[in-house]
């Protein structure tokens, strides 16, 4: 099997949105899967008919659960936290060798050891049966203590005639458990073997068709197994796992629960059943869902035999905007930073979300399966679509802390990541991006900004500044870091507003009519540009309109280590510096005493213009996404 198919069921109630995964099985699962899209149709058309009589849906278990995933998605606020509490932070967790050729299956045997897994689940059958017995030679031979838990899943392979003599042969390697090792359905066959069996067996086909408790109690009492394995998406979710898990409990019958090859979502609700309900210490038949390449973000990860499935606020945020994007709506709903002008909304459909990706994609050479770092809110559009990327194209999504310095605990190579100004300083001053290929910087221009004194032969990664907004959906133009000029990126073109020179710009895969900016620029030619300052900032000193931007530029060298910017009080040029504490000016000859003459500092003028005011703040006022907020700032001077 190279690919299979699954669903999404939605479902939304006061703007809050639940996620459930339909994936039934081909072969195994008895939901008649060419049938599944005509019944969600019904559901989607009369959806408190379904939800509210599970027993409507009995003959499609898979449909079930991912009602049953949506339903305690959408009661517990959303963001895939499908129950409000977890008792454990990692749950216990078999590494599966899965079937191949010899070679593969020692691969991952090999694999497994190296990563320690304290109990390991070999699937036979696949290859001949010295051949199986080769493998669990092979891995004795590992582990000749016998540390390793060692169970064996047949899926019924054995003929009734020789499945005792097998499973005798198989017994010499001390297995934990065998799981279905005859056809479902043999009931008298199946309870000879498990009363005779040198290894105990574990029923699991043989749970799917059981309908109701009369069922379950005959079933266990009549072959008495010594365990049995619980498959949510065979059996219909988790409401019927805990009511065979009663059972076999009063018939002191073990159980563990394990997965179908489902995606990430569903791995992630059945391993927070787990950690919610189960109790004893079995290891539980679940991964991370490795063996997808296109599964979508995860924030449970595997160390050994323990998975780790702790849900951060973060990560429930990410869920969030996962389910919204990936719901029946058209339309994602962005907002701007409001640094420069009233906070506002802005929806832009997934054609033009997409188109925007490739765009990126193109641009920075993304492929899939390299590892994309986000370290921004996803409360505006930077990283948001540094989220959407992700899914788009197949990427790993590493999640880093939304704060100053994001790297700080980071161990892995990222390809490509979006940072704030201040991230990027950071990263940059404490020599965080070794294991950093592309960096890309927008938000604010940073000429002011200490980073620009980085020297490009310092670091081998790709640092650019972008220039775009949200109404852009993010960069159209970008430039290496110390470069003056923007480069506009494929399919983008511009000109210049004649009454106020400022940009205005043509994104055809993003919107049918240009858009207009308050951002001034200087054209260079048809493909490069240089931003001159914002139109908010203009300054009317004398009578002469000059940019404010223009300014800072010219004095940036004089002021290296802190944030600043230039504003206009009255008729007066005043300038404001962050953090007066950390400001290390050497002393020119040119030095005048400031304010109450405790700080000397080199007169700062321009051929024309003189600064006439210097006032010094402990800390900038920000936007929630890292930009400097000028307006604020300047008022509470």
């Amino acid at each position: 099997m190279k690919s299979r198919k699954i669903w999404y069921i939605f479902l939304k109630k006061n703007n809050k949105i639940g996620i459930g995964e339909i994936a039934p099985l081909k072969g195994l699962s008895i939901d008649k899967i060419d049938n599944i899209e005509n019944i969600l149709k019904k559901i989607c058309n009369e959806p408190q008919k379904y939800i509210s009589n599970n027993n409507l849906l009995e003959s499609y278990p898979a449909i079930n659960f991912g009602i049953e995933q949506a339903k305690l998605d959408l009661k517990n606020g959303g963001g895939q936290k499908y129950f409000s509490k977890t008792n454990k932070d990692f749950i216990k967790i078999n590494g599966l060798i899965w079937m191949g050729d010899f070679n593969f299956q020692k691969q991952q045997i090999d694999e497994k050891i190296q990563q320690k897994y304290k109990c390991i689940k070999v699937k036979i059958g696949n290859l001949d049966f010295s051949s199986d017995i080769e493998i669990l030679k092979y891995i004795r031979q590992q582990d000749p203590q016998y540390k390793i838990q060692l169970r064996l899943d047949a899926n019924g392979v054995f003929d009734n005639d020789d499945a005792f003599d097998k499973i005798k042969q198989l017994s010499i390697f001390k297995i934990h458990s065998i799981e279905q090792p005859i056809q479902a359905g043999q009931i008298h066959e199946l309870k000879k073997l498990c009363k005779t069996s040198p290894i105990p067996i574990a029923l699991d086909e043989e749970l799917i068709n059981i309908k109701n408790n009369k069922e379950k109690i005959e079933l266990l009492t009549t072959v008495k197994p010594a365990y049995i394995v619980l498959k949510p998406t065979m059996l219909g979710g988790f409401k019927n796992c805990l009511s065979w898990i009663k059972i076999a409990k009063k018939h002191n019958i073990k159980y563990w629960i394990t997965s179908s090859l489902e995606s990430s979502i569903c791995h992630n609700a059945i391993a927070q059943f787990c950690a919610y309900y189960i109790n004893d210490d079995n290891y539980q038949g679940l991964g991370a869902g490795e063996l997808f390449e296109n599964n979508l973000p995860s924030h449970m990860w595997q160390k050994s035999s323990k998975l780790y499935i702790k849900i951060s606020k973060q990560w429930n945020d990410i869920y969030k905007l996962i389910g919204k994007y990936l719901s029946h709506k058209n339309k994602l709903t962005f907002k701007t930073s409001g640094t420069t002008d009233t906070p506002k909304k802005i929806k832009f459909n997934k054609r033009q979300i997409k188109n925007s990706i490739k765009l990126t994609q193109k641009t920075f050479n993304l492929t899939k399966n390299q590892n994309i770092g986000l370290c921004l809110s996803l409360d505006y559009v930077a990283g948001i679509m540094q989220l959407l990327r992700v899914i788009e194209l197949n990427m790993n999504l590493i999640v880093f802390d939304v704060c100053a310095d994001p790297l700080i605990k980071n161990n892995k190579t990222i390809d490509f990541i979006a940072m704030s100004p201040k991230q990027l300083e950071t990263t940059l001053k404490n020599q965080r991006d070794k294991k950093i290929k592309t960096i890309i910087c927008g938000g604010a221009e940073i000429y002011n900004n200490p980073i620009t004194t980085i020297n490009d032969n310092r670091t081998k990664t790709k640092i650019y500044q972008t220039y775009g907004m949200t109404e852009t959906l993010t960069h159209i133009a970008i430039k290496k870091i110390n470069d003056k000029y923007y480069k506009i990126l494929d399919g983008i073109s511009f000109k210049q507003n004649k009454k106020n020179n400022c940009l205005i710009i043509n994104a055809p895969h993003i919107s049918k009519t240009p858009i207009k900016t308050c951002d001034i620029v200087k054209i260079i030619d048809d493909k490069n540009f240089e931003f001159i300052g914002r139109l908010d900032n203009i300054l009317n000193i004398d009578g002469k309109k000059i940019s404010a931007e223009t300014l800072e530029n010219k004095i940036k060298n004089k002021i290296k280590n802190n944030k600043f910017f230039i504003y206009q009080q009255q008729e007066k040029l005043c300038l404001v510096i962050e953090n007066k504490h950390n400001l290390l000016q050497k002393i020119s000859e040119k030095s005048t005493k400031i304010g109450n003459g405790a700080l000397a500092f080199p007169v700062l003028s321009f051929k024309k213009y003189k600064i006439k005011k210097i006032n010094y703040i402990d800390r900038f006022c920000y936007t929630k996404n890292g930009k400097i907020n000028r307006f604020k700032t300047i008022e509470g001077l």
